[in-house]
């Protein structure tokens, strides 16, 4: 009998193996909380002859640069958007703006895009990283494929079997593999642009394009941002993850409420009060010192009136008005921008009108009542911060300021605002819900109101990615001749893709995978 071996036997598969971990990158800030990665790649040794991917985690970061900045009254993001300052955009009248960060109106899902505002004005900019830009287009062979212009290309292809590779050129590229690995890898790679698909004989092949692509803009903040006023999390590659207070992505060190990192809240005072009367004109509340933390103001409508003749006005003390000035009303939310600091104003039309700041307060403000009815609806403003304990404080007798300006009552119906819901899912994307009500000048239900202007009632929340179930890597082949069988079994993991405990992912899991196997024929 002949020995030769049967042209249909499989040759051992052969499963790949994660080479070592690259040297930590560059850091993405020089101070306050940067970003640097490490990647490894599924090279040792390669999958072969139906042998299973790499699983687990291509790509590894961790903060760097940790210790805080020195005070220049700018936050990370304000001179993101400032340096768009010199590129000399300018109004319908020609007048030069002047970029500030927005808070106010982003979705969650956007925090960690480059909105900026024009100081002053409500009119914004989602700006695009330099010489950025994405290209999208159909291969020939129904691929899909999308670049970074110019001196850095960006493809991805989709193959019939959901394998996914990004390649970015000469210098850097991103490898996805099985479309279920969320965690991205970077190397080296000669060409311009890499594909990946599937041959006639069910092989992968690659394939180089040079065709030119439809370009689309492409924008981030740099890595180290706070994804917002409020929070601690920062963005890294676009997506919100949690860190603390000492700038270390996974710390749980927060601040207390005197402001200090890992405090116990022993080092200030809490400072409370409240406004029940007032008279026409600009009302003194209290005058909030400078170092002052977790501030919060409220006014409260009366129960069934949303414009009830009293709003929340803020100024220097050098008599500059911040909010609500000069008998003009600010309607909608928006941020006030104090030397890197930002207080959340919740906008008149809202039920409980708030104005919020969680960080230190870097200089004294003055908190006014400006009231136009005050025999009607006399006002309900209470207030609450923390100052240092050293720090000294008295309270002030109610001043009014009268003004000849008269303020022209609201003849036409307006659009009233409830408060946003909490978020509908504690991980992944949620929904908030408010009411948004047409009312008159009476607080009585109105059909009056302009429809095209409605303020939205829902929009996206959530910024955590929730756990997922993960396969694992295949067993040994259950027979060492002949046929047998592999298993693999699947594990929960977090968004940094580590294993967590079961009952974290949605339940129940994928069952256990099998597959046939041939080392060799008995």
């Amino acid at each position: 009998m002949g020995s030769a071996a049967s042209p249909g036997l499989l040759q051992p598969a052969l499963d790949g193996g994660w080479g070592p971990w690259s040297a930590w990158g560059s850091c993405s800030r020089s101070c306050g909380g940067g970003i640097q990665f490490s990647h490894r790649h599924c090279d040792s040794p390669k999958p072969q002859h139906g042998g299973s991917y790499c699983e687990g985690q291509r790509t590894k970061y961790q903060s760097c640069h940790t210790q805080e900045c020195p005070p220049d009254g700018k936050s990370f993001r304000e001179q993101q958007c400032e340096k768009y300052n010199s590129y000399n955009f300018t109004d319908l009248e020609g007048n030069h703006l002047e970029w500030v960060p927005k808070y106010a109106g982003v979705s969650p899902r956007d925090r960690c895009k480059l909105f900026c505002r024009a100081r002053g004005r409500s009119e914004f900019k989602v700006f695009e990283a330099k010489v950025r830009f994405l290209e999208m287009r159909l291969s020939k062979d129904r691929f899909l494929e999308m670049g970074i212009s110019k001196n850095r290309f960006l493809v991805m292809g989709i193959s019939k079997v959901k394998l996914l590779v990004i390649g970015i050129s000469k210098n850097r590229f991103l490898v996805m593999g099985n479309s279920k690995d969320r965690f991205p890898v970077t190397g080296s790679s000669k060409v311009r642009f890499l594909v990946m698909g599937i041959s006639k004989d069910r092989f992968l092949v690659m394939g180089i394009t040079r065709v030119k692509l439809l370009v689309m803009g492409i924008s981030k903040v740099i890595d180290g941002t706070l994804c917002g006023p409020e929070t601690l999390s920062i963005c890294v590659h676009g997506q919100c993850i949690k860190a603390g207070c000492d700038h270390v992505i996974g710390s749980s060190k927060k601040l207390d409420k005197c402001g200090v990192c890992g405090g116990n809240g022993s080092t200030c005072r809490k400072i409370s009060g409240s406004l029940n009367r007032s008279k026409y004109g600009y009302n003194d509340i209290v005058t909030i010192p400078a170092g002052a933390t977790n501030i919060d103001i409220k006014q409260r409508s009366h129960r069934g009136v949303r414009h009830d003749g009293n709003y929340l006005a803020l100024k220097t003390l050098e008599g500059k008005y911040l909010l609500n000035g000069d008998f003009a009303i600010s309607a909608m939310e928006q941020d006030i921008l104090i030397k890197g600091t930002i207080l959340k104003y919740s906008g008149s039309m809202t039920t409980l009108e708030r104005l919020q700041s969680f960080r230190q307060l870097p200089e004294p403000l003055t908190v006014q009542l400006l009231t136009i009815a005050s025999e009607v609806f006399p006002p309900k403003v209470k207030y609450t911060f923390f100052i240092p304990k050293d720090v000294p404080f008295s309270k002030q007798k109610g001043k009014e300021k009268k003004s000849v300006n008269v303020i022209r009552p609201m003849l036409t119906s307006q659009w009233v605002l409830g408060d946003w819901s909490e978020c509908s899912k504690t991980c992944g994307s949620g929904w908030q819900r408010r009411t948004v009500d047409c009312r008159d000048v009476e607080g009585q239900t109105s059909s009056a109101c302009n429809r095209s202007l409605k303020p939205e009632d829902i929009k996206p929340c959530g910024d955590t990615p929730c756990p997922l179930w993960r396969l694992g890597p295949w067993s040994p082949c259950s027979q060492t001749c002949g046929e047998g069988v592999r298993t693999r079994d699947a594990s929960c993991i977090d968004y940094a893709g580590k294993i967590i405990a079961p009952e974290k992912c949605s339940s129940p899991g994928p069952p256990p995978a099998t597959t046939a196997c041939v080392l060799r024929r008995c």
